[in-house]
């Protein structure tokens, strides 16, 4: 993929209306330097962590719950596109939604079910952090994978059952940045073409922390092209952070949730035209 495909966006109003939010919310930049983050209300001590939190609006960070933690996540995307005529930015029209609940076995081992509602597919999936460091930056690795069925899909030729598999790698700069990539496989990657060969993308992650609660991220997956998926799923979405609760509401060409789906691909290239209003919710739960 060339950068050509970011590059030279047309730009829709719903994007230009955002790009003056972001610009507004730029505003209250702490000059102070940032210390490294750790979490505040976990019932363990958790070590310092590059992200805060657990995923962006599609891609995973090397960050686990906590020992004991649950994780409760609920996701939305609306179908219709901003620039669609009357559907209030897209909100008056269908969505695809994920609901997802974790625990962390350990403070490094986590494991997770999400449901996403396109294809009704439910995914099982573990999480482990197998490194982390402070020195020269702050660094964190971990490995992610898991398994997916598809229960409602129309015109199957092949399997419903999907496997996929990540290398997470996370690395802070100058205590208010950080940056990710995120190599990843999915066997079986379209359900509906038989013998679909496994499909290879590499996730890149950014997120800015303004302030202690506000932040911007942007994600970009690059993946291999197909007919039915041959756009890379791209987003930017502002993050509000408020003691465990995790609030990220953004624009994205993908409606795609689940691991095996977005790691495909879209269907929808990133313009102006295309964009999708979406948001996450995730809330750390320690009893």
């Amino acid at each position: 993929m060339t950068s050509s495909r970011i590059a030279g966006i047309p730009l829709g109003r719903g994007f230009t209306r955002l790009g003056v939010l972001l610009l507004a919310a730029a505003a209250p930049l702490s000059s102070q330097e940032r210390s490294t983050w750790e979490r505040r209300s976990a019932p363990t001590q958790v070590g310092p962590t590059v992200f805060h939190a657990t995923q962006a609006l599609n891609l995973p960070t090397a960050v686990t719950a906590g020992a004991g933690e649950f994780l409760f996540e609920i996701s939305h995307r609306f179908v219709p596109a901003i620039s669609a005529d009357g559907t209030f930015l897209g909100l008056d029209g269908p969505v695809r939604y994920r609901l997802g609940l974790a625990y962390g076995i350990s403070d490094r081992i986590m494991m997770g079910l999400t449901r996403s509602n396109l294809d009704d597919n439910l995914d099982l999936g573990a999480r482990i952090r197998v490194l982390e460091g402070i020195a020269p930056l702050p660094f964190q690795v971990a490995v992610a994978g898991g398994m997916a069925w598809n229960k409602e899909v129309g015109g199957l030729a092949g399997s419903s059952t999907q496997y996929h598999g990540a290398l997470i790698v996370n690395a802070g700069v100058g205590g208010r940045v950080a940056l990710g990539v995120v190599p990843a496989v999915v066997a079986n990657p379209l359900v509906r073409v038989d013998g679909e060969e496994a499909l290879f993308s590499m996730g890149l992650l950014g997120q800015v922390y303004l302030t202690d609660m506000l932040s911007l991220v942007g994600e970009w997956t690059l993946t291999d092209e197909s007919d039915a998926l041959p756009y890379d799923p791209v987003s930017f979405s502002v993050e509000f952070e408020t003691g465990g609760h995790f609030f990220r509401v953004g624009v994205t060409n993908s409606l795609r949730l689940n691991p095996s789906q977005y790691l495909a691909g879209a269907a929808q290239e990133f313009t102006g035209d295309e964009l999708r209003l979406a948001f996450n919710i995730s809330r750390v739960l320690a009893f």
